[in-house]
């Protein structure tokens, strides 16, 4: 299966199995396509080779499924082999390098049945399988040598977390990986403190209880929506995923744990599959709207998880200088993608007139080192230093840099000194929140890479950085980000929403009401951050949004 985008002329792909022609096709739709194509067995070998040649923007090819015919033989000590219709049947599986051990019909996985009668002739490395059986339909077996049994590398027994009673109760769900649970709980303690209910939940409990023990994103939703529904009202308000995520679950190009995994889904309409976390707290599939103020922080070690509860729980105290109302918009230079200038200064319009506002904009013609482009660099590094309470981005991005020119950049961070001044920062860009990059491992020439994104490492920025990122996951145009950047704007000065998670729960919801395209943003905003932070603007009490 293949995924792409409009183009004009079609996309034309051709398919080649060890380089023979065995497909051509051309179309010019949106989304997946699907190809199914006759496969002469003639030409599959031992080891066979599939080439895929396209003309047109292709995005990614998401499957390929190939499907013959084969003898029935074991591989390394195991065979599975299939009984296709009713009857009585003798089955012969050669090429075990031992003595079959045991034998299995699974057609049924939840209930598979051991068979007992079966015989063995030859000799190893050729020992020959043969059993008899009568069958009403298809069925699946599997026999295996005694050596190619697996067993697991270790049982640990676990005290129930008991995440089903209903008598369970929590304004405030922190789901943490075990490593770091030592290391949020002073942020626990602290909301309990200001009169939250806190659940810190360890994510290895939500596994066992919601999907058998099985590592499985699709579990944490389950539990959340379970307590959003089921718990003691009132439901949770928001929730709090404690580890970083990488979309590498079985480790093929990397070994970087998946502490709490992304919530993959092929929600981006430029991508394709993205790191959609906020499904994890959206459970009306009519809207897509999150139910539950959604955060993370993708910290990799305890240290990290310390340092950034360190900076959440001095805030409030620090946050109380003029600097707080002072705001630091920086913009793109206009071009076919949009008038970023323009659309900045609509946003800022929107901040009450007791905040100063500085503007950055980048000129148009710049390269990384140009004048104009050193200048502005320069400037968003004194401002943010100097202590801003909000600092907007809006433009073209990657997932380490403002602009094409890379006007502000994760090589920018070891600049930066505003420990004590951390600015709330939103992102109205693409990917400065592409979080789910594994770790690049090192070879014997190269060192290992770091593949965090620029929002992850401001968050994370020992002695300074932000004190929250509101950051694409994914790709987006500029009439949706301009969207979400007034909604949030609304909700925080118009609707004296505090309470950041909110602010961005509100953004979204502002975001589906005022316009039926660009509702891919909803999925692919994340707040890095904790949701339940306060914005502290020079003692103006607010009061925060109350959800049921």
């Amino acid at each position: 299966m293949l995924r792409s985008y409009p183009v004009l002329p079609a996309h034309h792909a051709s398919i080649y199995v060890n380089d023979q022609l065995v497909m051509a096709d051309t179309w010019a739709t949106q989304n997946d396509y699907v190809f199914d194509w006759p496969l002469p067995q003639s030409v599959l070998s031992e080891s066979s080779t599939i080439r895929l040649e396209v003309t047109g923007d292709l995005d990614l090819v998401k499957w390929f499924e190939v499907v013959y015919t084969r003898d029935f033989a074991a591989d390394a000590g195991v065979a599975q082999f299939s009984g296709d219709s009713a009857g009585t049947w003798k089955y012969s599986v050669s090429g075990f390098d031992a003595d079959p051990a045991e034998v299995w019909d699974v057609t049924q996985p939840q209930a598979p049945q051991r068979i007992l009668n079966f015989e063995v002739t030859g000799s190893a490395p050729n020992e020959t399988l043969a059993f008899q059986q009568q069958i009403t339909g298809e069925r699946q077996y599997v026999a295996v040598t005694a050596g190619a049994i697996l067993t697991p590398d270790s049982i640990a027994s676990g005290a129930p977390a008991d995440l089903l009673a209903p008598g369970n109760a929590a304004d405030y769900i922190i789901i943490s990986h075990p490593d770091f649970l030592d290391a949020i709980q002073p942020l626990a303690d602290y909301h309990a403190a200001q009169g939250l209910r806190v659940n810190v939940v360890n994510v290895r409990d939500v596994y066992d209880e919601f999907s058998y023990g099985i590592f499985d994103p699709e579990a944490i939703r389950d539990f959340l929506q379970y307590a959003y529904t089921s718990w003691t009202r009132p439901a949770p308000t928001y929730v709090l995923l404690v580890g970083d995520g990488n979309y590498d679950f079985k480790n093929f190009t990397s070994s970087e744990p998946n502490y709490i995994p992304p919530y993959l889904a092929d929600a981006d309409p430029f991508m394709g599959e993205v790191a959609a976390d906020n499904r994890y707290v959206a459970f009306d599939s009519s809207n897509g709207l999150p139910e539950m103020a959604l955060g993370r922080l993708p910290v990799k070690t305890a240290a990290e998880t310390t340092a950034i509860v360190q900076k959440i729980l001095g805030y409030p105290a620090s946050a109380t200088g003029d600097w707080v109302t002072k705001a630091l918009f920086v913009a793109d230079n206009a071009d076919e993608g949009g008038d970023f200038p323009g659309e900045s200064d609509a946003s800022a319009a929107l901040l009450p007139a007791f905040f100063t506002i500085d503007k950055t904009y980048l000129p148009a013609g710049q390269t990384t080192s140009s004048p104009g482009t050193l200048a502005a660099r320069s400037a968003i590094l004194a401002a943010i230093n100097a202590g801003r309470g909000i600092v907007n981005y809006v433009g073209h991005s990657s997932p380490n840099a403002w602009a094409y020119e890379d006007v502000f950049d994760k090589n920018s961070l070891p600049s930066l000194t505003n420990a004590g001044r951390l600015p709330f920062v939103v992102s109205m860009t693409c990917l400065t929140g592409y979080y789910i990059y594994p770790l690049i491992p090192a070879t014997p020439t190269t060192p290992a890479r770091d593949m965090s994104s620029l929002d992850e490492a401001l968050l994370r920025q020992p002695g300074g950085g932000a004190i929250a990122v509101f950051s694409p996951v994914g790709k987006g145009v500029t009439p949706g980000h301009h969207l979400l950047n007034d909604g949030l704007f609304k909700a925080i000065f118009g609707q004296h929403v505090a309470e950041i998670g909110l602010a961005t729960l509100q953004a979204k919801a502002y975001l589906y009401a005022n316009s039926s395209a660009n509702r891919d943003l909803i999925d692919t905003y994340l707040l890095f951050g904790d949701p339940a932070l306060a914005l502290p603007l020079t003692g103006r009490a607010y009061l925060p949004l109350a959800l049921k």
